[in-house]
């Protein structure tokens, strides 16, 4: 019986990696113009799919919006260099939506509040931030822009 429990202890401690350098990181985006849709966040390890192609992102977190935020929590994050894209997702179709122009028609933001360039999306580099172990916190401002 005592060979079971080893055997299941040293199987979830395996399973489960050592974990002490990792982080919890909770994010609040704020200025979301309405409450309509939900929050989206996605976690990217390197610039491969940032931040338009959310099937390469490390993690992926959906919120409800309330008084014009949403709040996200993303767990066990591996230490390293990441980068954070968050979206108003007016309509919950699991993308940005964009203009004739290719202009975004829905609210985004990155970590680190890069400088939002009129064409295209902030660079990588630029939202690319370090972890550090235990809980982080952050908070990433929205911009829309008119169409």
């Amino acid at each position: 019986m005592n060979y079971i429990i080893l055997v299941a202890f040293l199987w979830g401690t395996w399973q489960s990696g050592d974990c002490a350098a990792c982080s919890d990181i909770k994010v609040t985006v704020t200025g979301f113009r309405s409450a309509k849709g939900e929050g989206f966040l996605a976690l990217y390890s390197s610039q491969d799919g940032y931040p338009l192609n959310p099937e390469k992102a490390v993690q992926k977190v959906k919120a409800p919006i309330e008084n014009g935020e949403a709040k996200f929590e993303l767990k066990d994050v591996k230490p390293g260099g990441y980068a954070l894209i968050a979206m108003h997702d007016e309509n919950k179709n699991g993308r940005m939506d964009r203009n004739l122009l290719g202009m975004p028609r829905e609210g985004y933001g990155a970590s680190n509040n890069p400088h939002m360039p009129l064409f295209g999306p902030p660079t990588f580099e630029s939202a690319l931030f370090k972890t550090q172990p235990g809980e982080m916190t952050m908070n990433i401002p929205l911009h829309y822009y008119p169409h």
